[in-house]
């Protein structure tokens, strides 16, 4: 588990290196308000980097955590993430969060997966 602060400050709540490769990445985690008075507002990214921090790839989301409902009910939300690209060099992987607001207490991110599988192509439309 992780705590996102209402700080601003962005927070790792995973990461991995690959070698190159073509890969397809997953991510999924919870976020969780024990709060009862004000939503939290969280941004997230599944962020792809070359060995000198230039980002090649990401995925981000964007959510309102609602408030809980009491003490023992927290507002919780679900978030996805996937990225599928080759990449020519290696690559460190993270998955980061971020609060944009300064309501009371933290946002916890729980049940976190990262994982990487390695593949031959990669189609999109």
């Amino acid at each position: 588990m992780a705590s996102i602060p209402n700080t601003g400050a962005s927070v790792t709540v995973a990461n991995m290196a690959l070698s190159s490769g073509t890969y397809v990445i997953n991510a999924k985690m919870w976020l969780s308000n024990s709060q009862t008075m004000k939503a939290h507002y969280v941004k997230c990214s599944l962020v792809v980097q070359d060995a000198s921090a230039n980002i090649v790839d990401s995925d981000t989301t964007a959510v309102t955590v609602a408030a809980a409902q009491s003490s023992g009910i927290p507002g919780t939300t679900a978030l996805p993430f996937v990225v599928a690209n080759t990449f020519t060099t290696s690559v460190t992987v993270t998955l980061n969060c971020q609060r944009m607001d300064t309501n009371t207490g933290s946002t916890s991110a729980l049940d976190i997966k990262l994982t990487a599988a390695e593949i031959s192509t990669v189609v999109s439309q």
